[in-house]
């Protein structure tokens, strides 16, 4: 008995192509807005000026050449960063298996042959997908641009004035003894005991801002931690915020600014909307080619010789692809 999979199915396998094995972020590895070139996270440096060593930990090291699938697509520093510490982590595990001897298993190698398949399949549709996809017109990309306008905004922009208040150590004493003292200096500004430049300049422990009364100049909202952001929402220039949790210590903060967040212009807009266009053109086209190949050679799945493989009868009663779309 053969079980024919169709083109939704064929579709479903396809869109895991290409993902991360951490496929939860960036797991502490992150570039700064304009730095294109080191990343660094928990054990692990990474150099991604061209050098031979893209990245390393402990004992072991992945060089340049192990990321050229992402160099020759263009991808961001910061997407080569992500892939550099997942590939080294890989890589250190893989060793790992092989020194435990586990690398000598069917079960080992029928997952590495596994995961080949996957990587070549994945690098194959996208470069094909790639040369394929249509170009992004003009006209394209302005009636993407009026679709999308609600959501190309610039962030809301707001400049702060901040007394930050360290705990001592991270014991609950400290902390409470950091939040008292917040506290009353929050009131003696209230009050008008004394101004809050005069406070940040005599009282904050962030040695940057303090000289300055505490000026943080113009930030992006959405470049805060939740606690802060959560603080700010609706307010206005003026503002005094009562102390607010945050990191070894607590903040008070006094709102000078707020510029709300704009529509950006076609023009500005302009090289997000076609790395948009590109992307969804190439998913297009990737389909295409997965369509065309089932045409062209339809795949089927032998149901009993894989129910054959299961080694508990209560799984093997009845093998059917846990896929949508599939048919006998």
């Amino acid at each position: 008995m053969s079980v024919k999979l169709t083109l939704g199915a064929l579709l479903v396998l396809s869109a895991g192509f290409g993902a991360g094995y951490f496929a939860g972020g960036t797991g502490g590895l992150q570039l700064s807005e304009n730095q294109d070139k080191a990343a660094s996270g928990p054990g692990i440096s990474a150099d991604l000026d061209g050098s031979d060593i893209a990245a390393r930990g402990a004992n072991t090291v992945l060089y340049v050449e192990e990321l050229a699938d992402l160099t020759e697509a263009g991808r961001s520093a910061q997407d080569i960063a992500i892939a550099a510490r997942q590939r080294v982590l890989n890589k250190a595990f893989a060793a790992a298996a092989e020194e435990a001897g586990e690398s000598e298993t069917p079960a080992y190698a029928a997952a590495a042959r596994a995961a080949a398949y996957q990587a070549s399949s994945a690098l194959f549709l996208a470069g094909k997908a790639r040369a394929s996809a249509q170009p992004a017109t003009e006209d394209a990309l302005r009636q993407l641009y009026e679709a999308s306008a609600e959501r190309l905004t610039r962030p809301v922009q707001v400049r702060l004035r901040q007394i930050y208040i360290a705990a001592d150590n991270e014991t609950p004493e400290a902390k409470a003894a950091a939040a008292q003292r917040a506290a009353e200096l929050h009131q003696q500004i209230s009050d008008g005991e004394i101004t809050f430049e005069e406070a940040a300049r005599a009282h904050s422990a962030h040695s940057q801002t303090a000289d300055a009364g505490g000026d943080l100049g113009a930030v992006s909202v959405d470049t805060l931690i939740p606690q802060v952001r959560q603080a700010l929402d609706g307010r206005r220039a003026g503002d005094l915020i009562a102390p607010v949790e945050v990191p070894r210590g607590y903040q008070i903060l006094r709102v000078e600014e707020v510029q709300a967040g704009e529509t950006l212009t076609f023009e500005e807009a302009r090289a997000s909307l076609t790395q948009a266009y590109r992307a969804a053109a190439e998913r297009q086209a990737q389909n295409q080619i997965i369509a065309d190949r089932l045409r062209e050679d339809p795949l089927t799945l032998e149901a009993e010789t894989i129910a054959a493989l299961v080694s508990s009868p209560d799984q093997s009663e009845a093998v059917e692809p846990p896929l949508e779309g599939s048919s006998r």
